[in-house]
């Protein structure tokens, strides 16, 4: 949706960015409470989280 390359998660620096890499890929309806959770706390996509 946001038409944005965030880079591949296995580059990633962190386990936690990793993660929110991973969740990039995702559908939102398809998120658990922890990943809500993680990617409002990382304000990562918080636009279309916010729905």
């Amino acid at each position: 949706m946001e038409k944005q390359n965030f880079g591949h998660p296995g580059e990633a620096p962190t386990n936690m960015v990793r993660r929110c890499l991973e969740l990039r890929r995702i559908p939102i309806d398809e998120f658990t409470v922890e990943d809500l959770r993680l990617m409002i706390g990382q304000n990562f996509s918080l636009r279309y989280l916010a729905l």
